[in-house]
């Protein structure tokens, strides 16, 4: 059984130099996939999780729509990946599908992913960001749901940006606290980005405190990162999280922190490069 194990985890090392590979890291375990072309749209895929193998198939397709008339512009695009993979401990089975629209004034973004196994397993992932400018008032909403075994992260955001005062008013939503802040200071010229305080309250205990919340972008290396950090001070605490991902539409990087009282609730990564 190790040299088996052993023998996959060499495989799996030298496949992830030459395919689309997927990393996922939280409190309650790790797993890692990797697909490698075999016709067209189907791929073989193998994948370790917290050290089990698994191998199995996967299809992608890809779509594009345009507009029609005499300048042909993108309005859609979209990717759907379906996978079924098998183990010794039973059938693994995801679903990603992930949709872009830019019919002016909308701007959106959604990714769906969904995983469910025959041991009763239950994942996903959901992220959606709209943008709507409407010249003097800018608005945007963005939702980010994960859930992966007993983990789960959520993070909730809606702004609306006023060019006359040059300041986002923020609503956000971190795991059981509903914050509402002022930015003070505004960093774009659309809203999204930008910092500032306001009060917060948590919908269970209904304990009312102090927040802050923003949207930092954060230049690594060759990379843009986001950080949406969200902080809760009340009687009962201090609650804090972060999201992490990539500036734009980019899948291909999330994490996440959750603390309360500087001990952590939990934490997630997932990479796909």
């Amino acid at each position: 059984m190790k040299k088996g194990l052993c023998l996959f985890l060499l495989l799996i090392s030298v496949v992830i130099l030459f395919a689309e590979t997927q990393i996922k890291l939280n409190n309650a375990g790790w797993s890692v996939s990797a697909d490698i072309r075999a016709y067209e749209d189907i791929y073989l895929t193998l994948a370790l999780a917290s050290g089990t193998p698994y191998v199995g198939v996967t299809y992608v397709d890809h779509w594009e729509e345009f507009s029609t008339g005499f300048l042909k512009l993108k309005t859609r695009d979209g990717v759907f990946r379906g996978s079924i993979l098998a183990s010794h401990e039973g059938l693994f089975m995801g679903v990603r599908y992930v949709t872009n629209t830019n019919q002016i004034p909308v701007f959106s973004h959604t990714t769906l992913e969904l995983e469910l196994s025959t041991v009763g397993d239950m994942k996903y992932l959901v992220r959606n960001r709209v943008r709507l400018p409407l010249g003097q008032l800018n608005g945007g909403l963005s939702v980010f749901l994960y859930r992966e075994d007993s983990f789960s992260f959520n993070d909730i955001g809606l702004y609306l940006y006023a060019k006359e005062y040059e300041r986002s008013l923020r609503i956000r939503n971190a795991e059981t606290n509903v914050v509402a802040t002022v930015d003070l200071k505004t960093n774009d010229s659309l809203g999204e980005v930008g910092y500032g305080i306001g009060i917060g309250m948590n919908y269970l205990s209904f304990d009312l405190g102090l927040a802050f919340a923003g949207n930092f972008i954060v230049p690594a290396g060759d990379l843009r990162l986001m950080l949406s950090p969200t902080v809760m001070a009340s009687l009962r605490g201090i609650d804090a999280q972060m999201l992490i991902s990539k500036l734009g539409n980019d899948d291909s990087i999330f994490a996440g922190i959750s603390v309360t009282n500087f001990s952590l609730n939990g934490i997630f990564m997932r990479l796909v490069f």
